[in-house]
């Protein structure tokens, strides 16, 4: 038996209170199960949003590319020059804003 201010703690007491704590914190394999199941689904939505936003992202720095381009060559040069700064700002934008994700 061990001692230990003034309580007697023996080693029986102390594997039937670990036992039932554990067995308080033990989920149902069904209930995991389900849980899991219900969080990759909703880490596979947002996958889905984030790579529909980059290709926004993306879209729209090419669209500004191109309107750039054509001003330039339409003999509008400063306002080619500076639709092509929107170029820049927009995936700088979309790389701050977007969440980063593993990348594959």
């Amino acid at each position: 038996m061990l001692r230990g201010g003034g309580h007697g703690i023996t080693l029986q007491n102390l594997d039937n209170l670990w036992t039932s704590a554990l067995d308080s914190y033990t989920v149902s394999k069904q209930n995991l199960d389900r849980k899991s199941c219900d969080m990759y689904k909703m880490a596979e939505s947002a996958q889905k949003r984030a790579t529909g936003s980059r290709s926004l992202v993306l879209l729209a720095a090419a669209i500004s590319f191109l309107f750039s381009v054509t001003l330039w060559f339409a003999g509008n040069e400063l306002q080619g020059t500076f639709v092509g700064l929107w170029v820049p700002s927009i995936l700088s934008l979309g790389s701050i804003v977007l969440p980063r994700g593993e990348s594959s």
